[in-house]
């Protein structure tokens, strides 16, 4: 068995586990994209500087890569180099894919969630109508029982009616 199958046979039984599993594996990738835009942006030597020009530390850039990639509309504040705003746009684009997956995974949960409710309570209905049913079954063999008894005197002979 090849590298590509085993890699594919676990991502299968990883998306199989459900969505717990499946939004564990959106925030690695979302963990994944901001380091490789922090990495980027420290390799290509287009850290930003604050008020006092000084550069940003690591964890700075970590959260700016972080608040690019979850809001669309910071990439409008940057005054940094053409480099810069090209890595930005990167993180941005790859945020807008994950957080659209996220959104998709939890509206299909909420999908199931709901049809798991409606389901469940026609099963409850369904079981109140059957305990109903099976109460005027007793009560319906019990009058039978009863008129049956009562038609029938107690040395065997029927009772004209």
């Amino acid at each position: 068995m090849g590298m590509r199958q085993r890699l594919r046979y676990r991502f299968d039984n990883l998306m199989s586990r459900g969505v717990g599993a499946q939004i564990l594996l959106l925030a690695i990738v979302s963990a994944v994209l901001v380091l490789i835009t922090t990495i980027a942006v420290i390799a290509f030597d287009v850290v930003p500087t604050n008020d006092s020009k000084e550069p940003y530390s690591f964890g700075r850039i970590v959260w700016k890569s972080l608040m690019h990639m979850v809001d669309a509309g910071t990439l409008g504040g940057d005054p940094e180099g053409w480099t810069f705003l090209f890595i930005m746009l990167f993180v941005t684009i790859g945020g807008l894919f994950v957080l659209s997956a996220l959104i998709g995974r939890s509206s299909q949960y909420a999908y199931f969630a709901s049809q798991h409710a409606i389901i469940a309570s026609l099963i409850a209905v369904l079981a109140r109508a059957r305990a109903r049913a099976a109460t005027m079954g007793v009560r319906r063999r019990v009058a039978i029982s009863s008129a049956m008894n009562n038609s029938h005197r107690a040395d065997g002979a029927s009772v004209a009616q």
